[in-house]
């Protein structure tokens, strides 16, 4: 064999190289990227390229497509292609207090299971000229990061801001009371007006709030990943294009992104998984102020 590679004038190691490449037909960069591209667009809007590659892994469809690129390989030639997330600058608003407020009561308890503590925030959206076309108001179980309400709405009144997310919370859960289960948020007005304290407490909610948004740290967290990364995937104009997207974007959300922090997998998923975990084989999860 030395003979021949030396009479063809290439290396052992040359020749193994490509035999690998014709044998598993890797797939060329070019068409890496033009699937990666599809799966963001119709899949994933504006996730970074691992949970691209987790997802396309997942989907046996687009695993096919996907030869002999592992995931390292796939990241790189991703952003080597500007598959980069670019965030944009937003105007900070700041919350309008209510008349009055709740104490953290969630502070330091660990829980080890959904339907224990809810959070919720509401956070100013922009269009592509800069100008102000809506808000987006939000209700997330802590420990599954399951979105179980998202609203896109023109003003912000609690009618049209956390009254429908906690019908869609209420409406996903189907229970019509709760155990020690908390509502948290920060000390907007919305979350004290009468009718929505009325409704959580009909389930046997109590409510908590946070000082900043440090002690809300999981709905900050939903805010960036959807202001800087799945709606920074549009170009809106006005309010009538962002509400097209609210359904899609909350399935997107809860069973198309994987989540580092519930082993890369989707809020789905994971919880489908619980239910064969037994209460004592369960991590048990901490809520504590982000410093």
């Amino acid at each position: 064999m030395e003979y021949l590679y030396n009479s063809a004038g290439i290396s052992r190691q040359a020749y193994s190289k490509w035999d690998n490449y014709v044998s598993k037909k890797i797939s060329r960069d070019k068409d890496v990227v033009k699937l990666a591209k599809l799966v963001k667009k119709k899949h994933l809007p504006g996730s970074g390229v691992r949970p691209l590659y987790n997802y396309i892994r997942a989907n046996p469809e687009f695993s096919s497509q996907l030869l002999g690129v592992g995931k390292h390989k796939f990241e790189g030639i991703c952003h080597n292609h500007g598959m980069r997330i670019i965030t944009k600058k937003y105007i900070p608003k700041t919350t309008i207090h209510g008349a009055y407020t709740f104490q953290n009561k969630i502070e330091g308890k660990i829980i080890y299971g959904v339907n224990k503590i809810l959070v919720s925030d509401i956070c100013y959206l922009f269009g592509i000229y800069g100008n102000l076309i809506g808000y987006a108001t939000t209700c997330i179980d802590v420990y599954s990061r399951y979105l179980l309400g998202l609203v896109f709405s023109r003003t912000l009144k609690a009618v049209d801001t956390v009254m429908p997310i906690l019908k869609q919370a209420f409406k996903t859960r189907g229970m019509k009371t709760f155990e020690d289960t908390y509502f948290h948020s920060d000390q907007g007005k919305q979350y004290v007006e009468k009718n929505f304290i009325k409704s959580l407490r009909k389930r046997n909610i109590e409510s908590s709030m946070g000082k900043s948004c440090y002690e809300n740290p999981f709905a900050e967290s939903f805010n960036d990943t959807l202001k800087n990364h799945m709606l920074n995937e549009y170009d809106f104009e006005n309010f009538k294009q962002l509400k097209r997207k609210e359904q899609f974007i909350k399935y997107v959300y809860n069973h198309n992104k994987t989540h580092s922090s519930i082993g890369n997998i989707t809020p789905s998923q994971f919880e489908r998984n619980l239910l064969n975990v037994e209460m004592k084989n369960r991590i048990g999860l901490e809520m504590k102020t982000i410093n």
